[in-house]
């Protein structure tokens, strides 16, 4: 799918497109809603609509990605071998909601969590990041999506 198609769905919305992020699915724009529950949903119906697909929209402000960059959960972390990654939920667990314990040597662990997002890391040697994401999908729900850091970095580059 092309970056053009997804800005074109979002400008028709009314959104301020600033710009997509090379290769990952993630937009940037500017709204004046801040009504980001209705958001969210008012752009996952136009997809199939407008594109003929279905997906999990997930938003987050410049804020929360600032904020997400400026704790650097990853610092002091060796990523030679690791990959870094952000699962970014949709809705705040349930009251009490266990993270999984990853398997004993599976190659993933899971470094910081809060209500918005699940930092975490794989082995790429012992592991593939799919094993993770089913973890993580089975504890939350399929209203996830995970992106690497690297990714996450480059949001906040479009964000400036």
């Amino acid at each position: 799918m092309r970056n053009a198609r997804f800005t074109e769905v979002l400008t028709d919305l009314g959104l301020d497109v600033v710009g997509t992020v090379a290769g990952t699915g993630n937009v940037v724009f500017d709204s004046a809603s801040r009504a980001l529950r209705s958001l969210e949903q008012r752009i996952e119906d136009a997809w199939p609509e407008r594109l003929g697909f279905r997906s999990i929209t997930i938003l987050r402000t410049r804020a929360q990605i600032m904020d997400l960059l400026e704790a650097d959960p990853f610092a002091g972390l060796d990523d030679a071998a690791s990959r870094f990654q952000v699962t970014f939920l949709r809705r705040p667990p349930a009251r009490g909601q266990v993270l999984p314990e990853p398997v004993a040597d599976s190659g993933w662990q899971i470094v910081s969590a809060d209500d918005r997002h699940v930092c975490w890391t794989i082995d790429t040697t012992r592991s593939t990041t799919p094993d993770g994401m089913r973890a993580l999908e089975r504890a939350f729900g399929e209203a996830i999506t995970t992106r690497t850091w690297r990714t996450v970095a480059g949001i906040a580059k479009k964000l400036d």
